[in-house]
């Protein structure tokens, strides 16, 4: 076989092979053009053609065809994000990409309401971003059923109201808890992290909201690799012999009346 056929062949190969990864479902291409259609005309950069290569659309990853992943920002120096500016509602039709691992929604101050209930369908979902937008509503309790979720942000949502799910203790992969920043209120679930194998990962944000009651005596069992509740209107003792990182005691400031180590001690 000369050079040139086998060239012509391996130039062959990789063609079918990037347009076996460009293409995609239908129900996929569907639902990212409702996606796109929920918002205003020329929001999208010219890659949304509406065609079958929705893996070629600016801010989509895909896997063998499945659109996996969302990652869009307004922040034009993030250049792992689509750097696009979304006004109007959270679409529910991001809820039919029954592949899709991970979203990310960041810097969209204009993007408004709550979370769709159909994105309940999102069970291969894990990491789950929303990050400095102007949504309302509550976590929804749904996110309890995401079992490969590994990481939970959504902060700097003031909007955001309401409770801290306890049905989150349930989840056995997430590691990361990421609620700081938004207009929470009600206690702290004891059974945060309760069912992860490796709590030497847990991460846990919850500062900047409205939070009541006092820290559960179930945090001293877990080996943080970092714990923020500052800034709350949390009370009482701090659960003795955790291992509370940071450990110089910040995560704990600015609450009501929380003491004890590794704040003074009560008195």
């Amino acid at each position: 076989m000369g050079i040139s056929t086998i060239l012509s062949l391996t130039l062959l190969f990789l063609a079918f092979t990037l347009s076996s990864a460009a293409s995609c479902t239908k129900s996929d291409v569907a639902a990212l053009n409702a996606f796109k259609n929920s918002f205003p005309a020329n929001t999208f950069p010219n890659s949304w053609d509406g065609s079958d290569n929705c893996c070629f659309y600016d801010g989509v990853g895909c896997d063998k065809g499945r659109v996996t992943s969302l990652l869009f920002t307004s922040d034009q120096d993030d250049f792992d994000h689509l750097p696009v500016l979304l006004n109007g509602s959270l679409p529910a039709s991001i809820g039919d990409l029954s592949a899709l691992e991970s979203i990310s929604i960041q810097l969209q101050p204009n993007l408004v309401g709550p979370i769709p209930n159909n994105w309940a369908n999102l069970k291969k979902r894990k990491y789950f971003t929303i990050y400095n937008t102007s949504i309302s509503g509550h976590i929804p309790s749904f996110i309890s059923r995401y079992t490969n979720l590994l990481e939970l942000e959504i902060n700097y949502c003031k909007l955001i109201t309401g409770t801290i799910p306890a049905s989150l203790g349930s989840l056995a992969n997430l590691q990361v808890i990421a609620l700081d920043d938004n207009n929470l209120s009600g206690t702290i679930p004891g059974n945060l992290f309760s069912k992860l194998k490796s709590t030497d990962q847990a991460e846990l944000g919850l500062s900047n909201n409205k939070l009541t009651g006092s820290i559960p005596q179930s945090f001293a069992t877990i080996k943080w690799k970092n714990l923020d509740v500052s800034n709350n209107m949390l009370c009482g003792q701090i659960p003795k012999g955790g291992n509370y990182v940071p450990a110089d005691g910040s995560g704990f400031a600015n609450n009501k009346c929380l003491c004890g180590s590794p704040l003074p001690a009560c008195k």
